[in-house]
């Protein structure tokens, strides 16, 4: 049973109905530190805070959240200048901030797989992803993405089985403040692919849509 707390997020929050896979999870929907407290008394496996909780109640926040130091901790925030995922630095705990993003099922599923690949390496065949260090490496050949091509990799990879926009994609690595062609992307997937090598196929191309990740 995986266990999720969502922090000053309305019960309405998650955006699909919930199929009967989903018994395999168990949501806590918390709105004060307190009820954060008692909810983790019984280990989770993601916390999503919502920023604005966040800042109301740092404080007791950061008191409640350094003593576990093998929970993962999501703050979702809508600030555009964010990467999809970055390690917070200079909090009392394994902090990261997300970009906002709808919580649809398939989105927690997937940060529950994330949040356990972020404390150790996620590995496919040869190819491994080192999250903290936000590096690849291919056959333990490190190599050499650039910032962007990694964002877009990791972003596909969260999101993977999916149809992405390209413009999604934009968004996701640049912002909302983008303002060039949405093809830009196919530049940065080309030159992804051909660094891949071998596992160039993960990253598929969807007619009319955009691309997806997806291990076979």
């Amino acid at each position: 049973m995986h266990r999720i707390i969502l922090a000053g997020f309305p019960h309405d929050a998650v955006v699909d109905e919930l199929p009967a896979i989903w018994e395999d999870f168990e949501l806590s929907f918390s709105t004060t530190p307190e009820f954060i407290r008692s909810s983790l008394q019984t280990p989770a496996n993601v916390v999503i805070v919502h920023e604005s909780f966040y800042r109301r109640h740092q404080t007791e926040l950061n008191d409640l959240f350094r003593n576990d130091k093998d929970l993962n901790i999501f703050m979702m925030k809508k600030d555009t200048r964010s990467k999809f995922l970055e390690k917070i630095e200079q909090v009392p705990f394994n902090g990261y901030v997300i970009r906002e993003h709808p919580l649809t099922v398939s989105f927690l599923s997937s940060l529950v797989r994330i949040s356990t690949d972020l404390s150790a390496t996620s590995v496919y065949k040869d190819m491994s992803i080192d999250y903290r260090n936000k590096v690849v490496y291919l056959k333990k050949n490190l190599l050499s993405l650039t910032p962007m091509e990694y964002d877009l990799l990791i972003y596909m990879k969260f999101h993977e089985g999916i149809s992405l926009s390209r413009d999604e994609l934009i968004r996701a690595v640049w912002g909302y403040s983008f303002l060039g062609d949405s093809r830009t992307i196919d530049t940065h997937i080309k030159s992804l692919r051909r660094k891949l090598g071998p596992y160039r196929g993960l990253v598929k191309t969807v007619w009319g849509k955009g691309y997806k990740y997806l291990e076979g």
